[in-house]
């Protein structure tokens, strides 16, 4: 649980520096540790509405509620 936590948390941080490819594997390396955890597929869609790129942003929003 901690790895996930570390993961989503880095994630977090290429998101505020601007790397969404660096950002987005450390969310799905999260979501592995974690499979039942939606926060790191949420926090990337709300990057992807506000971007927005809808369509990613649905799909990801739908595999969080998938998750919880």
């Amino acid at each position: 649980m901690l790895r996930a936590r570390l993961d989503f948390a880095l994630g977090r941080l290429w998101l505020l520096v601007g790397r969404e490819g660096a950002a987005l594997r450390r969310f799905e390396l999260a979501i592995a540790r974690l499979p039942k955890w939606a926060l790191p597929l949420s926090t990337a869609a709300m990057y992807f509405a506000r971007r927005r790129r809808e369509g990613e942003a649905l799909v990801a929003f739908r595999r969080a509620r998938e998750m919880d």
